[in-house]
């Protein structure tokens, strides 16, 4: 098997005037433990930035959308084919919007233009407010609707902290992390990625109820900075336009699932997953008309 590397880039975490990309929505088919994909579409059809993917439930996808210079908070349902948005905040933009569990209300990285970095809620109605003060969030996952788990940025990098929003507990697990930092579908751990020793990412599952505890999964191929969890079980990750799943339960290496050739998208940068596992985002570069 041979993976395709993709160059990797080390840029401020997020950027006043992020790079051009789109977010494609696919159907997924299962075949006993083989997917397909099927109708895929460009759903942004918006020029500049639409990136960061995360769906609210099974119906809308939440992600990051240029607008008028700065970028807010999109809501895509699926149904109706059409656009909202839930923020549109005044010198300054919003990033990685997640949905708060057991809440309508939904997670970003806020990024003002005087350099402020912090996280917020967002209500369905527009309504902001801030959720944690102190630390400079810049990539996060939620353990629990109160807990979180996040790449903090320093002056060298970024740090991993667990952080309990309901307490001044602020627990640092450890230094040079990657941006890929997820909750684990349909189980108690987190997942973590570290840069080794040869400027890659590796993955690790971390244990909150055991104190904390990491185990080494896997490695990520040459300039692949994300990934999502298909499963409980199975890593998946884009390369060019193809997708590659890890399966931890398994033989341990790479296997090549599916390759997109949706509007001859390429260079795959994210990828998220739908709660019911039966629709998968993806953002990548299009070609220029």
């Amino acid at each position: 098997m041979k993976l395709w590397p993709i160059l990797l880039m080390f840029l401020p975490v997020f950027s006043q005037n992020p790079p051009e990309s789109a977010v494609f929505l696919f159907d997924v088919h299962w075949e006993q433990r083989d997917f397909s994909l099927s109708n895929g579409r460009n759903i942004s059809q918006h020029k500049g930035y639409n990136n960061q993917p995360s769906f609210y439930d099974n119906n809308q996808l939440l992600y990051a959308r240029n607008r008028d210079g700065q970028t807010d908070i999109a809501l895509y349902d699926i149904a109706k084919d059409s656009t909202s948005y839930l923020s549109k905040t005044p010198h300054g933009s919003e990033f990685s919007p997640t949905r708060i569990p057991g809440s309508p209300d939904v997670a970003a990285v806020r990024l003002d233009e005087d350099g402020a970095q912090q996280l917020f809620t967002y209500a369905m109605n527009g309504d902001s407010t801030r959720l944690l003060s102190a630390s400079k969030v810049g990539y996060f996952d939620f353990y629990k609707p109160d807990k979180i788990l996040a790449a903090v940025v320093n002056p060298s990098g970024m740090d991993l902290h667990f952080i309990d929003g309901k307490t001044p507990q602020d627990s640092l697990i450890i230094t040079n992390v990657g941006r890929g930092v997820r909750k684990v579908p349909d189980s108690d751990f987190m997942s973590y990625a570290l840069v080794n020793e040869s400027g890659g990412l590796d993955i690790y599952l971390l244990d909150v109820a055991e104190e904390m505890a990491s185990y080494f999964i896997c490695t990520l191929p040459i300039g692949i900075q994300d990934y999502t969890w298909l499963n409980s079980a199975e890593i998946l990750i884009g390369s060019r336009n193809q997708l590659f799943i890890y399966d931890t339960l398994g033989e341990a290496k790479w296997v090549q699932a599916t390759t997109l050739k949706t509007d001859g998208l390429q260079q795959i940068t994210r990828i998220a997953v739908s709660p019911s596992g039966t629709k998968i985002a993806v953002v990548a570069q299009v070609p220029k008309s």
